[in-house]
């Protein structure tokens, strides 16, 4: 016969197998655990990583296509700075707008009053200066978003408007002409036909003169011949929507 010791002894040893038991599941929850976790992390650090290399080649895109906008963007004061570098000693000479590019030439060099036939210094003044110019507008770099190069007279004030109106126009024409006809101005053939193309020749009669320290009008300056370019604002435009759009 069993003494009541002897039971109390068996009731403590199944107590302890279904602890042990309930360890074992436990522990092998745990693993379980463990172990999704792991794969979930390895699966996590994955997509992190192709993430990471997706968000750099995005900052890429990005980089190069700001690159791209500030080099539309910032044409004209890129050939504004080159002209500026290029006629730095020429000051006494030509006058350049450092918020247009618009080169002013010195007042005499070209016609006498009342004329439009082109002085011989007007002629030496051009042989020298148009190549310089040119090269710097129709660089490569720039060639595609120039629109139009003008030559734009201008005249005193002295007569009526419609008189210098066509006094302007014909110096206009003038310099034109012999900037495209004449052999002594060495421009590329590249540059020649394509300068055939761009280049405008306005009159402005009276319109705009040159005022002195006074501003009383400057008879004298007010005769003068301009250099002005355009750019294509719209083909810039169609530009920059396409490097946004990714294109």
């Amino acid at each position: 016969m069993k003494h009541d010791l002897d039971y109390i002894e068996d009731d403590s040893h199944d107590y302890w197998m279904s602890y042990s038991d309930l360890m074992a599941v436990l522990i092998l929850m745990l693993v379980l655990f463990l172990t999704i976790s792991a794969f979930n992390f390895n699966d996590n650090a994955k997509k992190l990583s192709e993430s990471t290399v997706e968000l750099n080649e995005a900052l890429n895109k990005i980089e190069i296509q700001q690159a791209k906008l500030n080099e539309i963007t910032g044409i004209r004061t890129k050939i504004i700075e080159k002209l500026i570098e290029e006629f730095k000693d020429d000051k006494n000479m030509i006058d350049i707008d450092q918020k247009t590019g618009d080169i002013k030439l010195a007042s005499g060099v070209f016609f006498d009053v009342d004329q439009y036939k082109l002085k011989t210094e007007g002629k030496n003044f051009l042989i020298v200066f148009i190549p310089k110019y040119m090269e710097i507008l129709l660089d490569e770099s720039n060639e595609q978003y120039i629109a139009e190069i003008i030559v734009e007279g201008h005249t005193d004030t002295q007569g009526t408007f419609e008189y210098n109106l066509d006094l302007s126009q014909k110096r206009s024409l003038e310099v034109a002409k012999y900037i495209l006809l004449n052999k002594d101005i060495s421009l590329s053939e590249p540059h020649n036909e394509r300068l055939k193309k761009l280049l405008a020749a306005n009159g402005k009669s009276f319109s705009n003169p040159v005022l002195n320290t006074n501003g009383d009008i400057d008879l004298n300056a007010s005769r003068r011949v301009e250099f002005k370019f355009r750019l294509r604002d719209i083909e810039m435009i169609d530009e920059m929507n396409k490097i946004l759009d990714g294109e």
